[in-house]
């Protein structure tokens, strides 16, 4: 689960929807943020924070997220 650093900022007007074919569905708010993966940081990096997200995925008990 994404959640903004102190130093994040919701990017204005900025959202996404994504639909898959087996039905599932997430929509949310865009962030701008520092990321760190892997031991790589990437400085003000856009992420897709979902705020909606369709049942199939909580019912996925292997599913803890997207990146």
């Amino acid at each position: 689960v994404y959640k903004p650093s102190g130093n994040a900022s919701k990017i204005a007007g900025a959202s996404w929807d994504i639909s898959y074919g087996d039905g599932s569905s997430a929509s949310g708010d865009v962030y701008q943020d520092t990321v760190t993966v892997g031991g790589v940081t990437a400085q003000g990096q856009a992420v897709e924070a979902a705020s909606k997200i369709s049942d199939q995925f909580v019912q996925d008990k292997n599913n803890d997220g997207l990146l």
